[in-house]
């Protein structure tokens, strides 16, 4: 009965990374990324694989706290903890929030170039989003939000030229909180 449970959780969650994925206007192609972590365990979208079409063989299972050890005592950026992963895993496990929602928005990005950075790091702040400076993807970009965060305790991050990060423990509010910043 448990393991049901639990199957339930992990196929709403693929499902709420579904909606991410089809949406154009927020993921293109392959890019975006959720993960869930459940019971020690973190899934983690596969590289290459598109949200859109979302199952449990898109993500990858992973001990927790092994992957997040690797991540904390690797000194060398370019060494993934596993293959099938994408370059932003480590951003997935810094943040410890149970979900965590990645994607590309159009918006954002557009946002990013036609905007002088000091006054939309402003409005950002107003509306409780942590405004990150363009690092390239990896464990630098992830070590940087996890910094933001401390100093921060909020749930959203705007990467400039890069896209937007939200964090939580329910995805329906993650959901209002991608259209909120969205609008």
């Amino acid at each position: 009965m448990y393991y049901k449970l639990l199957l339930v959780g992990v196929e709403s969650f693929i499902d709420y990374s579904k909606i991410i994925g089809n949406n154009f206007l927020l993921c293109q192609g392959p890019g975006g990324n959720t993960s869930l972590k459940e019971e020690g365990y973190i899934y983690i979208k596969k590289s290459g694989k598109f949200l859109s079409n979302s199952n449990i063989d898109t993500f990858k299972k992973i001990n927790y706290f092994e992957i997040e050890n690797y991540y904390t005592h690797n000194k060398d950026k370019a060494v993934k903890f596993d293959n099938e992963l994408s370059i932003e895993a480590p951003l997935h496990v810094f943040l410890k929030s149970k979900y965590v929602f990645h994607y590309h928005s159009i918006s954002s990005i557009i946002i990013s170039a036609i905007n002088e950075s000091t006054n939309l790091d402003n409005l950002l702040i107003n509306n409780k989003i942590i405004p990150i400076k363009y690092i390239r993807p990896g464990i630098d970009l992830a070590r940087e939000i996890s910094l933001e965060k401390q100093k921060h305790n909020l749930d959203a991050y705007f990467l400039y030229n890069h896209g937007i990060v939200v964090e939580g423990n329910n995805k329906s509010k993650i959901m209002k909180r991608v259209r909120d910043i969205e609008s």
